[in-house]
């Protein structure tokens, strides 16, 4: 009798019906919490130049971004840009003037990796708090 009841209701608690039940409804609908929502920093450096790129994405596919460079000569050089941006799985798709720009995104220890599409660059950014 003890192998019954000690199988039996805790097989059921933990097993299925509370814990995977209960969170994979609970879990679903943050899908739609973006982890991109945030603003990100990355600072580098390009051959001499030091760049400095600071992103902001929000919840609403609204993103903004400035770069900043100054290479060795003392040259600066500063560029903003605005637009909308869209998440499919991990490709994102950002809409500006200059046009329409897909890279692959992915996160590791809370930085945050885009890959260009175009140019095969990598940039890693981390969170700006």
């Amino acid at each position: 009798s003890k192998g019954g009841y000690q199988g039996g209701p805790k097989g059921g608690y933990n097993g299925g019906g509370y814990n995977g039940g209960q969170q994979g409804g609970y879990n679903r609908p943050t899908q739609s919490q973006n982890p991109l929502v945030g603003q990100w920093y990355l600072e580098d450096e390009v051959n001499g130049t030091q760049i400095q790129v600071a992103v902001a994405f929000d919840a609403n596919g609204q993103f903004a971004m400035e770069m900043a460079s100054s290479d060795a000569y003392g040259n600066q050089n500063q560029d903003a840009s605005y637009g909308t941006y869209s998440v499919q799985g991990n490709t994102l798709t950002i809409n500006t003037d200059d046009g329409v720009e897909q890279s692959n995104f992915w996160f590791e220890n809370g930085l945050l990796y885009v890959r260009m599409v175009s140019d095969g660059m990598t940039l890693v950014f981390q969170p700006l708090s």
